[in-house]
């Protein structure tokens, strides 16, 4: 069984087409206004997110490993108000920054907004290992955003070499 709901005017109109007394008509006095439907509120388009890739610039072993990471926006958008959020890797390597450095979440510190097809040299990431040697490679996956609000959410694997 289908059930159709109606409110306000719809109703008035009905039951003035089927010859029924409403109650706003059998009142006496001025006559009621007549209901209008509920305001509409423009809904915003989803962001058109970009694709962020992270690659390998160069890599420096010491105490830590130092890596430059180069961020590519493969588009089809913009990509504004960057945000490292996650880095995991494998093979004993660990996410470890200088103290005072990009301790995550962080902003990546580049352009303010990297447009579709550009590339610039994104962060400096540092990497420790609890036991083995420093220059084994590996691979981390970095989770980022991007957007106004963060909307935009993505993971890469990038491999060290």
């Amino acid at each position: 069984m289908r059930m159709i709901v109606l409110t306000g005017a719809t109703v008035l109109a009905m039951a003035g087409s089927l010859g029924v007394a409403s109650s706003a008509s059998a009142q006496k006095g001025p006559a009621a206004p007549a209901a209008t439907g509920a305001a509409m509120t423009a809904v915003a388009p989803p962001p058109v997110c970009p694709v962020l890739n992270f690659s390998v610039k160069n890599r420096t072993n010491g105490a830590k490993v130092n890596v430059l990471f180069n961020v590519t926006n493969q588009g089809p958008g913009a990509a504004s108000n960057m945000k490292i959020t996650g880095i995991a890797c494998t093979s004993g390597f660990a996410y470890s920054p200088m103290p005072g450095l990009l301790a995550l979440p962080f902003t990546i510190p580049t352009v303010p907004t990297l447009g579709a097809g550009s590339t610039v040299a994104g962060f400096n990431g540092f990497f420790s290992r609890s036991s083995g040697p420093l220059n084994a490679g590996y691979s981390c996956t970095i989770t980022s955003s991007s957007g106004p609000k963060g909307q935009c959410v993505g993971n890469k694997v990038v491999l060290i070499p």
